[in-house]
């Protein structure tokens, strides 16, 4: 005799606080009108377990130890701190004041479906055996639990703050440098754990959507076997992050539990990171009339190159670099694509790095091709010496170190590949641009003819 009952919410004050009351649906068993008579059993236990709980519904199962024909009655609500057998007495109270009678379950092991349930919201479910006559019988049985949150939906937890503190560097090393962010969680338990990146790339690569980076970041973790429980955070914790490059940010604390799901809750701030100021060391390689020289097979090359600022104290860029040996059709490559080099302070040299270059602006060109500058290394094939672009960004390439005459001279760096099959250390013999053609051919093709560019060993910058 299954049947639908659908409460109105009714909406009381109970110690200062709002009460939606919920509508239920009576899964299975009979349902009663409970009349105003009938005896009371104080001795039965009732238990409410969950099932399952939703965005807007949940299963609930009420077990009771007494008889089948025993009468029952329960509800839902959002209010969590009141008295359970308060609350309960009061709805049945106001059903009995407006309607004359309420209705009530039998059953001893029954599952109830609650609707009009709220995403990623705590409710309260209360059950009790009653009498006929409205009263409670035996203990009150209460169940919280929570509504699964909506995927889609993702908002600021009301606790969490994250900010930017300041720049540190190392006492025993300036290159060692931090960027410090504080997290704030207030007095909650909630999990998360720091998170930032450039601004543009969240809105370009992400379309502002909130969903759609932080499942790519959970993604990603998953793929690196994250172990989440280590890194989750509880309560306030300051994070450090490699030194930051000029530009704005933004600034999470996403909400991940132990298992490295999403809860919906994060904290978000935007980073404008100015540059700092350029120290002399750092401003003594800028300019615009140095000449790089060095030999290849005894033949002297020359290369009239410019060196900008890229981020005071940190990086530059180089334009020139190859302008008189690159081949036909890659004439614009030394002036549109310029090398980053890495300033370093505790020395004030200036390192090649190798690196995969920007998009050329043409769309046509970019679509075919892709830019780099890497190393070179002489690599033993089968009793044949051939020479081998070591593909691996950011690598330190070549060393320039400033005489005091304002001159600088070049010292290859060495690089271990013992965990590609190649022993020993080996020297980086030169450095030069060279290109893939996308979907066409997947191997570096120097934009030099045979890579005919000066040796690091033998290379000099003068003005």
């Amino acid at each position: 005799m299954n049947k639908l009952t659908d409460f109105n919410r009714v909406l009381r004050h109970t110690a200062g606080a709002v009460v939606v009351l919920l509508g239920v649906v009576l899964g299975s068993g009979c349902v009663e009108n409970i009349d105003p008579e009938g005896m009371k059993d104080d001795n039965v236990t009732m238990t409410l377990r969950l099932d399952e709980a939703f965005q807007e519904m949940a299963y609930v199962r009420v077990n009771h130890d007494g008889g089948q024909e025993d009468l029952w009655y329960y509800m839902c609500t959002s209010e969590l701190d009141t008295d359970a057998q308060l609350e309960l007495e009061t709805r049945i109270a106001s059903l009995l004041a407006k309607e004359g009678k309420i209705q009530g379950n039998v059953g001893v092991n029954r599952s109830v479906t609650i609707k009009g349930l709220e995403a990623n919201r705590v409710y309260r479910v209360i059950a009790a055996i009653v009498t006929p006559a409205g009263d409670i019988s035996g203990k009150v049985a209460e169940l919280t639990f929570k509504t699964m949150r909506n995927p889609d939906v993702f908002e600021p937890h009301p606790s969490w703050k994250v900010e930017y503190k300041e720049r540190i560097v190392a006492e025993d090393n300036p290159d060692d440098e931090k960027e410090v962010i504080l997290c704030t969680a207030g007095d909650t338990l909630d999990t998360y754990v720091p998170y930032l990146l450039p601004a543009d790339y969240f809105r370009s690569q992400y379309k502002g959507s909130y969903r759609t980076c932080f499942e790519s970041y959970v993604a990603e973790c998953n793929a690196a076997h994250m172990k989440w429980a280590k890194e989750v955070k509880k309560g306030d914790c300051t994070h450090l992050e490699e030194r930051l490059v000029k530009g704005d940010y933004l600034l999470f604390m996403i909400g991940i539990d132990s298992t490295g799901t999403l809860t919906g809750y994060y904290a978000e701030t935007l980073l404008k990171l100015e540059q700092e100021p350029a120290t002399e060391a750092y401003n003594k390689w800028i300019g615009n009339d140095w000449k790089l020289t060095g030999k290849c097979e005894g033949k002297e090359i020359t290369y009239e190159v410019k060196i900008v600022p890229e981020e005071n104290n940190l990086y530059y860029q180089m334009y020139g670099w190859e302008s008189t040996t690159v081949g036909e059709g890659f004439r614009n490559i030394p002036e549109d694509l310029p090398i980053l080099l890495y300033f370093e302070k505790s020395t004030g040299d200036m390192y090649v790095m190798s690196q995969q270059l920007d998009d050329l602006d043409n769309p046509a060109l970019a679509d075919l091709y892709d830019f780099f500058v890497y190393g070179c290394i002489k690599v033993d094939y089968n009793g044949t010496m051939m020479d081998v672009p070591v593909d691996i960004p950011f690598l330190k390439v070549a060393r320039f170190t400033m005489n005091a005459d304002g001159s600088a001279k070049a010292t290859p760096l060495r690089i271990s590949l013992q965990a590609f099959g190649i022993p020993g250390e080996q020297e980086f013999l030169y450095f030069n641009y060279s290109y893939m053609m996308v979907g066409i051919y997947n191997g570096l093709i120097p934009v030099t003819m045979d890579s005919m560019v000066p040796r690091i060993n033998t290379l000099k910058l003068t003005k």
